[in-house]
């Protein structure tokens, strides 16, 4: 028997290094192959998709052009946008349906205008209308229920945005987590766990909304599929919005689980203790953050609804917790902080990602307990022990 291996076969699969995927130019420059609309109002001029109503040729109904040679599912959109009208309406449709016999297509719209309202924001076409405004981070939980916090850097891209000059817009949908950028500067981030209204895969398209006479242009269409191959999503450290010494606070959380997995592990840490109960079960305790802790659950967990509360405590300056189970479960924007049991729960603070100073990666120490050590065989050798893989 090998002793004290660790599962090299299964840390490789874990591994997040960044994997190659290719980049595909939606608009060659010239024409408007791969791509169906009115041709009324759409067309190629000056080498970019150019959308137009005027006083002679009015649009009463809003219209799209959608990219028809493939829909879309998790990916990483960038283009250049400019108006060339005073006034204007337009928007970026993804992972849209199209409404058969027609033009018309209904989901995710990544919003444009000439005004300073809705440039950036997620507008839901033909459902929930807006999702998150610019400047928003918003969680909807599986019932469509909003948690919305702040994101600074949305004024920043409306101040950035030239009218009549060019643009940079760039949108990823990455599962349930869709994000929007304007000339580098984030303008929403939305975690859409709505299961009776979010989408997962459909059309690309571009907006020429009805009214007053405008026109738009865009140019350097370029598409990138997500590889989940090898992409995990890092857990955040969160606390309460102030951090101060000698306090404590209660982290909560509620996840849904369509199935439970016999392996499921929650790795955590705290600066500077914790204790995390399941579904009010005590299931682990950290008193030293530099040791973080790696415990099975699955006895603790249920198919459904489940909730995971944290007691946690500071001493000194810096504070934070952080904690992940698998792809089920991380820290993140969406938990709630209470000071003690009686006070209402709020959004918590986000202080940094995995990986940032002061803790560095402290949950790839993790490993689990002398009780949680299970014996496993791989084909052609034996493990003793089966350490846990960050």
């Amino acid at each position: 028997m090998i002793q004290n291996m660790k599962l090299i076969i299964a840390s490789l699969a874990l591994l997040t290094v960044s994997a190659s995927a290719d980049v595909i130019q939606l608009f060659d420059g010239k024409t408007l192959d791969g791509w169906k609309g009115d041709s009324t109002f759409w067309k190629v001029e000056d080498g970019t998709i150019t959308g137009e109503s005027t006083d002679t040729n009015p649009l009463k109904n809003t219209t799209y052009l959608h990219y028809s040679k493939q829909q879309v599912n998790d990916f990483e959109l960038n283009l250049s946008f400019r108006f060339l009208s005073k006034s204007g309406n337009s928007g970026i449709q993804y992972r849209s349906q199209l409404t058969p016999n027609t033009f018309n297509l209904n989901g995710y719209q990544a919003d444009l205008e000439t005004g300073k309202n809705f440039s950036g924001i997620l507008y839901d076409q033909g459902g929930r209308g807006i999702v998150a405004r610019r400047g928003q981070s918003v969680v909807l939980n599986s019932n469509g229920k909003k948690e919305v916090t702040p994101l600074a850097s949305g004024k920043l891209a409306q101040d950035s945005i030239k009218h009549g000059e060019w643009n940079t817009y760039k949108v990823i949908a990455d599962g349930t987590t869709l994000k929007h950028f304007i000339n580098g500067h984030q303008t929403v981030n939305i975690v859409d766990n709505d299961v009776k209204n979010n989408d997962a895969k459909g059309w690309l398209g571009l907006q020429l909304h009805k009214g007053p006479s405008m026109k738009i242009q865009f140019k350097d269409i370029h598409l990138k599929e997500l590889d989940h191959k090898v992409t995990l999503a890092a857990p955040q450290w969160i606390w309460a919005a102030e951090a101060k010494d000698k306090q404590n606070v209660i982290f909560t959380k509620s996840f849904d689980l369509k199935q439970v997995d016999k392996n499921s592990t929650v790795k955590f840490t705290c600066d500077n203790g914790a204790k995390v109960f399941i579904n009010d079960k005590k299931v682990a305790e950290s008193t030293k953050w530099e040791e973080p802790q790696s415990h099975k659950v699955a006895k603790h967990l249920k198919k459904g609804m489940n909730t995971i509360r944290v007691e946690a405590s500071n001493s000194g300056n810096a504070a934070g917790f952080i904690l992940q189970m698998g792809k089920t479960l991380k820290t993140d924007a969406s938990w709630k902080v209470q000071a003690d049991s009686k006070a209402a729960a709020v959004p918590v603070k986000v202080v940094g990602v995995h990986g940032d100073s002061p803790w560095g990666k402290i949950l790839d120490k993790a490993r689990l307990s002398d009780a949680d050590i299970e014996i496993a065989t791989l084909p052609g050798f034996e493990v003793e022990k089966l350490y846990s893989i960050p």
